[in-house]
């Protein structure tokens, strides 16, 4: 195998991992955040990060789509710069612009998965906000704590009255 054929399949096992584990990573952590409640499903999620993504989301979804575009097109250039090097005999894979090109397609793959992670952060954030039980919630759900224990204690009182009874009588 020649050095740019080396070169371009490191470059693009290294950009296949960085993207295969961002994806397995993602769909670890919609499983772990969906098995706690049966009703929901990992679509549910993802319909919310969708809706998400078009609303409070937008800005880094659009950042994240541009930068798929910038990707694109930064392939097809260097794939149109490795034939009309190979077309006058000369080695891609020694060529600096080429090597330059592809450390550049790399973080750009990089910031991606970076910017997917982050409108993912924000998302669960914004569901924590919206699930987080507001402070009426958590005053009547003390207060039926209170009473519930109340009515244990005053229950155990009465058994242990009639145990007594029972005992004695």
């Amino acid at each position: 195998m020649r050095k740019l054929e080396v070169v371009v399949v490191f470059v693009t096992l290294v950009i296949f991992f960085l993207g295969a584990r961002h994806q397995v990573n993602h769909s670890v952590r919609v499983k772990a955040k969906t098995t706690d409640s049966p009703r929901q499903t990992e679509g549910d999620v993802l319909k919310r990060l969708a809706v998400f993504s078009k609303s409070e989301g937008s800005r880094i979804a659009t950042l994240i789509y541009e930068l798929k575009l910038v990707e694109t097109s930064l392939e097809k250039k260097i794939i149109e710069l490795q034939k009309t090097l190979e077309a006058f005999g000369r080695h891609a894979a020694s060529d600096t612009e080429f090597i330059s090109w592809n450390r550049q397609l790399a973080a750009l793959k990089t910031d991606q998965v970076h910017l997917s992670g982050k409108l993912e952060e924000a998302f669960i954030w914004s569901e924590k906000f919206r699930l987080a039980p507001s402070a009426e919630h958590k005053a009547e759900y003390t207060a039926r704590i209170i009473e519930c224990n109340t009515l244990a204690t005053e229950l155990a009182g009465r058994y242990q009255g009639l145990l007594e009874l029972k005992s004695t009588g």
